[in-house]
């Protein structure tokens, strides 16, 4: 599958980004740390005109076919940069053709687009910056406001007149009063308490997935045991300080050992690149010294047919001169006779 930069975001080099993505990367950042904004500018626009060239006529052949001793001459103002950049991007010398040039094949046409890529994405996002990391949504516990219930005058006038008519209801039997109205204390503590409940599921991720969780499952994939509050019930304080003890040391432990894997794993993925940068170079080296042995073949081939054609024609003209000869021979038989 073809490998493209996303024009969307700033590129960052990973693991799997190829080699020379990378190599084109750091020239790149090394050509925008320049402070001397004429030398700067004046790389990037011979770049962009060389790309600009090959990218709008795919097919003029000698957009892609350039005389190696000038591009040195002319990008040494700029520490060659433009020249490796150039290099990095599938171009080829070829040493035995005089003067040398650098060629960009078609089979190395992918990874010229992909450079280019690579140079668009710098016009938008600076490479010497680091990436602006987009901050995570924070849940906000909304509470509504407790129901307070006002007083009114017609409660205030039956708080007052309770005690009497309880009063007179004990001197006077005759008189009836209405029994005093308790209000209701558990009703009353609820709706002081009215929360409204978080929807958790605004805070999840793109996938679905609680970000908690993800990353529990990714220390989890680590080997790193991560302590549950439900095993701390129904112990007692020195068995919850000595299980906290031992989760902590096994916590640092797969940790180290995930940092140690994780450097290994870097190690060999540069060793990898390397290997395969060299292994390019060798087929790149194979491919020309081929390339200069058909090349060989063809004008020993084409010397070969150039000096039987000349020894067939020189036979013919002796032929030629030995027929003429002949002819006047006879003529001058023919004239003695007569």
């Amino acid at each position: 599958m073809a490998y493209h930069v996303n024009q969307e975001k700033q590129f960052v080099p990973l693991k799997s980004t190829p080699y020379h993505l990378k190599a084109v990367h750091k020239h790149l950042k090394k050509i925008y740390t320049w402070e001397d904004e004429e030398k700067k500018q004046g790389a990037l626009t011979f770049l962009d005109r060389v790309f600009g060239n090959i990218i709008n006529n795919p097919g003029v052949e000698k957009y892609r076919d350039m005389n190696i001793g000038k591009i040195r001459k002319i990008t040494k103002k700029w520490n060659s940069l433009p020249l490796l950049v150039f290099f990095s991007a599938g171009f080829e010398e070829d040493m035995l053709i005089k003067p040398p040039r650098m060629k960009l094949t078609d089979r190395n046409f992918e990874q010229f687009t992909q450079v280019q890529e690579l140079l668009e994405n710098c016009k938008l996002f600076d490479p010497t910056q680091e990436p602006v990391k987009a901050p995570a949504p924070v849940p906000v516990a909304v509470v509504s406001e407790p129901v307070v219930c006002e007083e009114t005058e017609t409660d205030a006038v039956m708080a007052e007149t309770k005690p009497v008519a309880t009063e007179a209801s004990t001197n006077d039997n005759a008189m009836d009063v209405d029994p005093p109205v308790t209000e209701n204390k558990e009703t009353t503590m609820a709706e002081e308490k009215v929360v409204e409940k978080i929807n958790w599921d605004e805070y999840m991720d793109d996938d679905g997935g609680d970000l908690l969780a993800q990353l529990k499952a990714q220390k989890a994939a680590k080997g790193m045991e991560m302590l549950n509050m439900k095993e701390l019930e129904g112990l007692s304080k020195e068995e919850k300080v000595a299980l906290l003890n031992e989760k902590r040391a096994k916590f640092r432990a797969a940790k180290m050992q995930a940092e140690i894997d994780e450097a290994k794993e870097k190690a060999t993925n540069e060793r990898k690149d390397i290997k395969g940068a060299a292994h390019l170079a060798r087929e790149r080296e194979d491919w020309q010294n081929k390339m200069a042995i058909e090349r060989k073949k063809r004008e020993k081939a084409r010397n070969k047919k150039r000096k039987a054609d000349a020894r067939e024609k020189i036979r013919k003209q002796k032929e030629q001169r030995k027929l003429e000869a002949e002819s006047r021979r006879r003529a001058k038989e023919a004239n003695g006779s007569a």
